[in-house]
C-alpha cells in the first residue's frame, strides 16, 4: 500500500532505472506506537475502482487517545480530488472512566475548493463548510489508513 523509493548512486551510465511501483490496492495492518508501546491497530484497505480510489478502515487505539473506528471511508477521484469523508467512531474520556463514550460521525462531501461537513457529537449534528485547495489531501487526526492516499499521490499513475 505505501510506496518507498530509493535514489542510489552508481549503476552504469545509461542503463534504464525500473519504473517506481505504483500503490497495489489491497488490504494493511497498521499498529500504532505511542513512546514504544503499541496502543492499537487500524485495519486498512485501499480499493481503485473505475471511479477512483476509496480507502476504508477499522480499529481501535487504547490510551492516551482512547478511540473506536467502527468505520472509517474516504473516496477520491482518479485525479486524486476528494469526494467524500465518512468517519463512525466513539472516543473515551481519559479523565472520567465512568462516562460514556463520546459519539462520533462526520459526513464531509468535497467540491474542488469546499467542504462541506455534517458533524455529529452524541446525537446533535452541526453543519460547517470550510474552504480548501484543489485536490487536498485529507489527513484527519487518529485515522491512519488516510496515508494510503499520501502513497497514490507519491506514486506514478
Amino acid at each position: 500500500m505505501l510506496t518507498v523509493l530509493l535514489a542510489t548512486s552508481g549503476g552504469s551510465p545509461g542503463a534504464q532505472q525500473p519504473a517506481p511501483a505504483t500503490p497495489t490496492p489491497g488490504e494493511a495492518t497498521f499498529v500504532v506506537f505511542v513512546n514504544g508501546r503499541a496502543i492499537g491497530r487500524e485495519q486498512a484497505n485501499l480499493a481503485r475502482t473505475p471511479s477512483g480510489w476509496t480507502i476504508t478502515s477499522t480499529g481501535s487505539l487504547g490510551a492516551p487517545i482512547n478511540l473506536v473506528n467502527k468505520r472509517f471511508e474516504l473516496t477520491y477521484a482518479p485525479d486524486l480530488q476528494p469526494i467524500e469523508l465518512k468517519i463512525d467512531a466513539t472516543v473515551a474520556d481519559l479523565r472520567d472512566p465512568k462516562a460514556q463514550p463520546l459519539v462520533l460521525g462526520l459526513a464531509t462531501s468535497f467540491a474542488t475548493t469546499t467542504a462541506i461537513n455534517e458533524v455529529t457529537q452524541n446525537g446533535v449534528t452541526a453543519s460547517k463548510t470550510d474552504q480548501i485547495t484543489a485536490r487536498t489531501l485529507v489527513m484527519p487526526g487518529n485515522f491512519f489508513a488516510a496515508y494510503a492516499a499520501l502513497a497514490v499521490r507519491l506514486s506514478p499513475m
